[in-house]
């Protein structure tokens, strides 16, 4: 069923064309990749395999957090 012939829908038989076309244009045009690429890129990175799969991987540990008091 296409969403854009069943107008007051919402998102009820999916995704409406208008929100798409934007959020698509945004990533064509809008979205700064090479930003988050290079933020990527500062974090430690690996490779596994899994199950005869290779998985790429970071791994970043959360700053150290104070316990709670008792």
């Amino acid at each position: 069923m296409n969403p854009s012939r069943c107008p007051g829908v919402g998102w009820t038989y999916g995704m409406p064309t208008g929100y798409l076309r934007g959020l698509a244009e945004y990533w064509r045009t809008g979205y700064d990749w090479r930003k988050h690429e290079a933020a990527l890129n500062r974090c430690p990175q690996f490779l596994a395999g899994i199950q005869g799969q290779r998985v790429h991987f970071l791994h970043v540990r959360p700053p150290p957090s104070p316990r709670p008091r008792c």
